[in-house]
């Protein structure tokens, strides 16, 4: 940074603070897999006994991975919500404060994002391959240049107004589906779909009438596997793994690409709507999301099959829902050993059966959830674009080639939006 003051790390902010949590007490917690990689708040998501290990933070502290792979991911975070302004969480993170009239705890969180405060992370990194972790010492101890407290909070002002839309997009969004979750239990699990009174039963098949149980494999135009892939750093083909499906959604941050020399069949780029599920190893396998990302060449590994509908026999956005709403038993549908569970195309196609509802109502309830997916995929690229601008502003705002002083980030906000 051309103006500002040296300091140690260490005196700057407050690394792995005191905080005093009695023994057989529940705190709030939270674990490494509650952070998401290019989101900046985390909150608990359940409460704990506190039985004297973890770490230990206040609201507003940051959270930063020490352990590979979780700090080169970025697995870095600002803690809030924390009932009783305190909580615990994994002995794998550092936590960072601010020092009262030296340094301001979100420009903390700010600065232990950029690039090079990383990197001096993964730089002191000591111990076995695999479990190399992060060296607080040695991270107290570097010397890094800082501006002073009013250009701090003015840095911290500006990046917040991006993240507080980013939250404030995925909240509306977790709003939204779940009211076209809510909308498919209502009408196909309950049966109480409009006109669900007048519908008569069919006392052969015991279902109602125009009604259907058909397997799986019968619906579907593909069931596949992706590809193995030839890993680039830039310049390559995006690639869905394991690590981007989680809670029914998929988090783009975590894929990595695949060389465009590394031929793709065409059945096997992921497509609109295509229903994407985890396969391999216990804790994994069985989560399933749908995809309804930007419409560009994708694919996924070997490790996640692509479920495709035939939309001639079924609605896309109604398998979509079945297969979230019977997750627990994709999961147990998983054959192997322990951590080599394997999840087969061939067994979802024929052990799974669904009850399909004649076309016209599936229509209906397309009808009705599309709009909703729509604007789904409209908050999920505003999302996109705002975490673009956020990390090119960062090290420009750390440096100083931006005039603080100067700046209106609403004005590029609405750019963004």
């Amino acid at each position: 940074m051309s103006d500002g003051n040296e300091y140690r790390f260490g005196d700057f902010a407050l690394v792995c603070p005191k905080i005093s949590l009695k023994k057989g007490k529940t705190f709030s917690h939270v674990g490494m897999e509650n952070i998401s990689p290019g989101y900046k708040y985390v909150s608990a998501k359940r409460v704990k006994e506190y039985k004297g290990s973890g770490s230990k933070f206040e609201n507003k502290d940051t959270l930063f991975a020490r352990i590979t792979p979780c700090l080169e991911n970025g697995k870095i975070a600002q803690v809030k919500n924390l009932e009783q302004n305190k909580g615990f969480g994994s002995t794998e993170f550092f936590v960072f404060r601010g020092i009262p009239e030296i340094s301001d705890s979100d420009f903390v969180y700010y600065y232990s994002q950029t690039n090079w405060f990383r990197q001096n992370a993964e730089n002191s990194m000591v111990g076995t391959s695999g479990r190399q972790r992060a060296d607080a010492g040695f991270i107290s101890k570097s010397i890094f240049v800082f501006p002073d407290l009013h250009t701090q909070k003015k840095i911290a002002r500006i990046l917040s107004a991006y993240d507080d839309l980013l939250e404030n997009n995925f909240k509306r969004i977790k709003l939204i589906d779940e009211m076209a979750r809510i909308t498919y239990e209502e009408w196909f699990v309950r049966l109480r779909f409009p006109g669900h009174e007048a519908a008569p039963e069919n006392p052969k098949t015991g279902l109602l009438e125009g009604w259907k149980e058909v397997k799986l494999g019968d619906v579907l135009e593909l069931i596949k596997r992706g590809v193995a892939p030839k890993y680039v750093e830039e310049g390559g083909i995006m690639v869905i793994n394991q690590k981007c499906i989680r809670d029914h959604r998929i988090n783009l941050s975590f894929v990595r690409q695949t060389s465009k020399d590394k031929k793709i069949p065409a059945e096997k780029l992921v497509k609109y709507s295509d229903i994407l599920v985890n396969s391999t190893g216990t804790g994994t396998l069985g989560r399933v999301a749908q995809y309804f990302g930007p419409n560009k060449f994708c694919t996924v590994d070997t490790h996640v099959t692509i479920v495709r509908a035939n939309t001639l026999k079924v609605s896309t956005y109604i398998l979509g829902r079945f297969l979230e709403h019977i997750e627990p038993f994709l999961v147990n549908l998983g054959k192997g050993a322990t951590n080599q569970q394997e999840l087969a195309g061939s067994d979802m196609s024929v052990a799974i059966k669904l009850k399909l509802p004649p076309l016209e109502l599936q229509a209906k309830y397309e009808d009705m959830v599309k709009p909703i997916f729509e604007e789904i995929e409209n908050l999920q690229n505003q999302n996109r674009r705002l975490r673009e601008a956020r990390d090119i502003l960062l090290p420009r705002l750390m440096t100083g080639m931006i005039d603080v002083e100067h700046y209106k980030p609403e004005n590029l906000l609405k750019e963004v939006a």
